[in-house]
């Protein structure tokens, strides 16, 4: 899922599927999926999933946790394709990065974002009273900041930001309303959701509110985190400090003899992918 939520083409397909490492010989070197004949019988199994049509695709929570393409997978590819042709498919195309601003959407920009070539034109922050709760160990007031930090971290990639606020039966619209005022101290606008009860009709509003955002701001200047021609180490730096609010990065002598022998492969100008876990907090729309 991971490797298809990336491939633009069948060709695409077929040559990041080769370049799986699976194991590293006696020698030291890489052994890849290509040396051991099996890219045919991925392709076989990955084939018709890559068939470029509009809809809702899912890419599965390995595509979420790789590089945020979580849903709709390859709203990328089909966007590119009707911009090759000339033809309008659809205005406007939505990927879930899923898991957040500091999950899925700091993949999203510094690895989707990248591989693709299209860079979003707005950020929807999807967020519900019940999970700032739990945030703060059930306190909306001491979970609530973990809204600013999601917030601060889609505005140092420079683009435009809303906050959806999913509305269930048990919020209080004081307390809707506090949420929506904190957005709006970092002076990003929000919108209360009601699919939950009324499907569709209930995201009019925020579906307004996203082309409005567009149409005020169509050319964000996106930027990811990092450079591609940082060490590996300035990266895992960069992502830690600056999304995740770390003081610093400490590697072991083991996780820096891996690193150097990434970079003897030749892997030192990828993106880095970081793997962690963490309480569900707010979900991010690209």
């Amino acid at each position: 899922m991971a490797i298809l939520g990336l491939a633009s083409s069948r060709a695409d397909l077929r040559r990041r599927l080769s370049a799986i490492v699976v194991g590293v010989s006696r020698s030291g070197r890489p052994v890849t999926a290509a040396q051991l004949g099996a890219v045919g019988s991925m392709m076989a199994l990955l084939n018709d999933a890559l068939a470029a049509q509009p809809g809702a695709d899912h890419g599965g929570h390995a595509g979420a946790g790789s590089h945020g393409a979580f849903r709709q997978h390859r709203a990328r590819h089909q966007f590119r394709a009707v911009a090759a042709d000339g033809a309008a498919a659809a205005d406007y195309v939505v990927n879930e990065a899923g898991f957040a601003a500091d999950l899925g959407a700091e993949k999203y920009f510094d690895i989707a974002m990248r591989s693709s070539g299209i860079e979003p034109a707005a950020a929807v922050l999807v967020t519900t009273v019940q999970s700032l709760r739990a945030q703060g160990e059930g306190s909306l007031e001491a979970g609530i900041p973990n809204l600013d930090h999601h917030i601060q971290t889609l505005k140092r990639y420079g683009v435009p930001v809303i906050v959806a606020i999913n509305r269930f039966p048990a919020d209080t619209q004081a307390e809707l309303d506090a949420v929506c005022a904190r957005a709006g101290r970092q002076a990003v606008p929000c919108s209360f959701v009601d699919a939950f009860a009324q499907g569709g009709p209930g995201a009019v509003d925020l579906a307004e509110k996203v082309v409005e955002l567009v149409k005020a701001n169509p050319l964000p200047a996106i930027q990811p985190v990092y450079s591609l021609e940082d060490t590996p180490e300035e990266k895992i730096e960069k992502v830690a400090t600056l999304v995740y609010g770390a003081a610093g990065v400490a590697l072991s002598d083991g996780a820096r003899r891996k690193l150097e022998q990434f970079k003897d492969w030749g892997f030192g100008s990828l993106p880095v992918c970081i793997a962690r876990r963490s309480i569900r907090s707010p979900t991010t729309h690209i």
